[in-house]
């Protein structure tokens, strides 16, 4: 649903673009993407992973045939909507749910967006957006948290990553998920209503199957540095933003051992922090 969203920005005269406007209208959406198969899925091609040369989708990169027992992960894509306009009584918004409702103000608006500390887009980042604007949406945008890994990490050192980890001995991948973002960022779980899974992965450096839970909060939930051997910090990404401005995604070229050249997806976090993977 998030990559049907996506597509709008492939019509020629898209003036606004409209997400759901409730969290009501967000679980129905989530709801009926997560139960399509990967083969009934459009996906934009700013957001999709294609072969270098042929141009073929990479939908996944297998499982190693020496990986017979691989280990299991669980991630957590935890949404939820950006914090009030308007603090609690005698309080103020902290500096990070302010920062994220400036944000939405400016992006939502077709406004500028530059924020101090932004990284540069790798080489051979090239964006494929029709619009050199961005365009102005409606609705209600959500935020998901994702985490920079520390860089004394055996796998993915100095990664950003969502929260997760690997199964605990009769663990599944929505209790492994769970319990990694209370452990990584302090994430109030009992807060969350987990909506179901994505497609696994296989991540070759941890050898492992990653299963993405995808959650869903009525409210903005505080979230911080919970385990600083693990996370060096917490940063969001805007949907609102992903979907209706160009500013924030591009297309990089990377050359795989397992796969060869591709062209795969490459984001930016509100605070202008570069994802890509």
């Amino acid at each position: 649903s998030f990559c049907t969203l996506l597509a709008i920005r492939e019509m020629p005269s898209a003036a606004r673009v409209t997400l759901p406007a409730s969290i009501d209208a967000w679980r129905g959406v989530l709801s009926k993407a997560l139960a399509l198969s990967t083969a009934d899925m459009h996906v934009p091609p700013q957001f999709a992973i294609t072969h270098g040369k042929s141009g073929k989708f990479l939908t996944s990169f297998g499982q190693p045939v020496a990986a017979s027992s691989p280990r299991h992960s669980g991630v957590l894509s935890a949404l939820m909507p950006l914090p009030e306009a308007v603090p609690a009584p005698g309080g103020e918004l902290d500096d990070e749910p302010r920062r994220l409702r400036e944000l939405a103000t400016r992006v939502s608006s077709g406004g500028e967006f530059r924020p101090a500390g932004q990284q540069r887009w790798p080489d051979g980042a090239h964006s494929l957006a029709r619009f050199d604007d961005p365009v102005p949406y409606d609705g209600m945008d959500l935020v998901m948290p994702v985490t920079l890994r520390t860089g004394s990490l055996r796998a993915h050192s100095a990664q950003i990553s969502l929260p997760g980890g690997r199964c605990d001995e009769g663990e599944t991948p929505e209790q492994a998920a769970q319990r990694e973002a209370v452990e990584e960022v302090g994430l109030d779980v009992a807060r969350v209503e987990v909506l179901g899974q994505t497609s696994r992965l296989y991540s070759f450096p941890s050898q492992a199957f990653v299963h993405p839970c995808v959650a869903l909060a009525d409210t903005f939930l505080d979230t911080r540095v919970a385990s600083p051997d693990e996370v060096q910090s917490v940063h969001f990404v805007s949907l609102g933003a992903l979907v209706a401005d160009p500013r924030f995604h591009q297309r990089l070229a990377k050359k795989w051992p397992e796969t060869g050249p591709v062209h795969m997806p490459c984001f930016r976090t509100t605070d202008g922090v570069v994802i890509w993977g």
